[in-house]
């Protein structure tokens, strides 16, 4: 079990996590709430009935996504899940991203953070192979990885899909890795 314990001052809390203010707390709460063990405000811990208020007095903004992109890097997707999606071989059901074929399917197995969803991706996807060897992902076949990512994500997390993705932000690691945040 993965715990997240967070503080609204520098270094107070060993394992802590910084907040800013109580919007942002609140944007935690509501994607990571489950996970978050304690909470530290002007010196004093918050019970589960303050961080209850907190979470409900916060309404999130889907056409303001930039809001929410601090998150991306405050909260870091645990080393132990990087781990095993890194040595992920499986895929997903066909049928949680729409497709015929199993052989088109480009995610592993999830594995869920709060209710962050974490995939590998996978460029093998036959169909669509250039007809020529390359070491960059077609941008064709990155774009069919967001889409099944949504597809999946949406679901896990209760949401209704009504079938249309907008990437709002691609954060580039480096020549070999990439993130993909669905915010």
């Amino acid at each position: 079990m993965f715990e997240i314990r967070l503080t609204d001052k520098i270094k107070t809390l060993d394992d802590g996590i910084v907040y800013d203010n109580d919007k942002e707390l609140a944007m935690i709460l509501s994607i990571y709430g489950d996970l978050v063990t304690e909470v530290e405000k002007n010196g004093k811990n918050l019970s589960p009935e303050q961080l209850a208020d907190i979470k409900h007095q916060f309404e999130w903004d889907y056409l303001s996504p930039d809001v929410a992109y601090s998150l991306i890097d405050l909260i870091e997707l645990p080393k132990e899940i990087q781990r095993k999606l890194s040595y992920e071989q499986g895929y997903l059901n066909k049928k949680l991203v729409h497709k015929q074929k199993q052989e088109n399917v480009l995610l592993s197995e999830y594995e869920q953070y709060g209710k962050s969803v974490a995939f590998r991706g996978y460029f093998n996807w036959a169909e669509l192979d250039s007809d020529y060897v390359s070491d960059h992902v077609d941008g064709i076949k990155l774009f069919e990885i967001i889409r099944q990512g949504m597809l999946v994500s949406s679901r896990i997390n209760n949401l209704k899909y009504d079938s249309a993705v907008a990437l709002t932000n691609l954060k580039m690691l480096n020549k070999t890795k990439f993130k993909i945040y669905f915010l």
